[in-house]
């Protein structure tokens, strides 16, 4: 089993601070990459490691993603392997993965829970959403 670092909150305000002000890139700071680099410093682990340099565009990503069955089929498999179990999102807690749909016309995101809100990676830095509007969530341990 993989664990949080002992000073994770330190490092999620520093980690943050970093990405307020990154562009959403396809393949550099887009939804799954913003939360896997959150991540590999809360765990060690990459679970993107695999991903990283494979798409750039949307169309892209949307192929990985639909060969995966989908980003919630994808992010749960991960979890799945590293031990990190499913929780209700009302049952979230700081650090922990969301899934939610942000707005009609985009497909579900991946980002972290901050408490009340969530992250996750945005046209000009990150944008927060309410966590209980979270359709999956997981535990990182």
């Amino acid at each position: 089993m993989i664990n949080r670092i002992s000073d994770w909150p330190t490092h999620l305000a520093n980690f943050l601070a970093e990405k307020k002000d990154t562009p959403f890139k396809w393949g550099e700071n887009d939804c799954c990459l913003f939360t896997c680099d959150w991540l590999k410093i809360l765990t060690g682990i990459d679970p993107a490691l695999d991903l990283r340099g494979k798409y750039t565009d949307a169309l892209s990503a949307a192929r990985i993603l639909k060969e995966q069955g989908g980003i919630e089929s994808l992010v749960a498999n991960y979890c799945k392997k590293y031990a990190w179990d499913e929780v209700s999102p009302s049952l979230a807690q700081r650090g922990d993965l969301i899934i939610l749909q942000l707005d009609e016309t985009q497909g579900p995101a991946l980002g972290i829970c901050l408490g009340q809100n969530s992250a996750f990676a945005g046209q000009n830095g990150y944008i927060l959403q309410p966590t209980l509007k979270a359709i999956s969530a997981w535990h990182v341990k």
